[in-house]
């Protein structure tokens, strides 16, 4: 072999290098056992990430390829909620709608915020708190909808956006 070449490792075995089988077993989940946590390059959601022909690939995608074959469609999703886990067991084929669907049902969702709260959705509770009044209508104007009631826009009020 030339002088600087060398031949890269099978994906499998760089794979499982990078894996602490040991890691914590879900609080929500016990059934499901240790979650396989990803000790390798991460994303900035935690998600573990490894290059498959030279381009970056979710670990957990990977996890799933390695096991089952073929890339899972559309999306493997997590059954232990742990972004860094690679567990097959844990992982499940689900779509983009139906992981939105898990996470609203687990109380997760949206991205944190600096202070590490999530978005809260929009409440009567909220809307009508004291320094939330609802502006008065003015009498040119047709009756007071969500936008006027709250004070976000129409777009604020459908991408579950909070008054600032």
């Amino acid at each position: 072999m030339p002088t600087g070449v060398y031949a890269r490792k099978p994906l499998a075995e760089r794979f499982a290098a990078k894996v602490n089988v040991n890691g914590p077993i879900p609080a929500h989940r016990p059934d499901l056992g240790p979650c396989h946590e990803w000790t390798g390059a991460t994303q900035s959601q935690g998600y573990g990430e490894i290059l498959v022909d030279g381009r970056p690939q979710l670990a957990h995608r990977v996890a799933f390829r390695l096991a089952e074959g073929r890339w899972p469609e559309p999306c493997a999703l997590h059954h232990c909620d742990n972004h860094p886990c690679v567990n097959r067991g844990h992982l499940f084929e689900g779509t983009k709608h139906e992981n939105s669907l898990d996470m609203a049902a687990k109380g997760r969702g949206g991205r944190p915020r600096k202070d590490g709260t999530r978005r809260a959705p929009l409440t009567q509770c909220r809307t009508n708190e004291p320094g939330n009044a609802p502006a008065s209508p003015s009498i040119e104007s047709e009756p007071p909808g969500p936008s006027r009631i709250t004070g976000l826009s129409t777009t604020g009020i459908t991408c579950g956006a909070n008054p600032r």
